[in-house]
């Protein structure tokens, strides 16, 4: 699930392809920064400042909201249950999933879902 803006500049820096591509890998399974600041060969600062140059989010929050667009994606698109799909997005406990998404579209899934759906 590439952005234009992440297929157009995802070779300005080989860190950012390398984290990019572990984020995208590695989505589902709680990762952290570390793990991203780890794989991309970089200090946690200097990879943070190229995110933020890049996308205007740090390594956190960008982890953040690609498992927040595809817990969205299948809550809308799915009838898979929201446990389930939080699980599928990353996050084992369903509260802060709830909370999560309710920060990003100010309402729970099952709102988002039989608003969208």
């Amino acid at each position: 699930m590439w952005t234009h803006s992440e297929r157009r500049e995802q070779y300005s820096h080989p860190a950012i392809q390398r984290a990019l591509q572990f984020i995208h890998q590695h989505l589902t399974e709680g990762i952290c920064v570390a793990d991203v600041v780890r794989e991309a060969g970089l200090s946690h600062s200097q990879l943070n400042l190229l995110f933020h140059r890049q996308f205007h989010l740090s390594i956190r929050e960008y982890i953040t909201r690609k498992k927040v667009e595809q817990a969205e994606y299948l809550i809308v698109h799915s009838s898979l249950p929201i446990k389930e799909i939080a699980i599928r997005s990353g996050y084992s406990d369903l509260h802060h999933f709830n909370k999560v998404i309710r920060r990003y579209y100010g309402v729970s899934p099952r709102v988002l879902r039989d608003r969208r759906g």
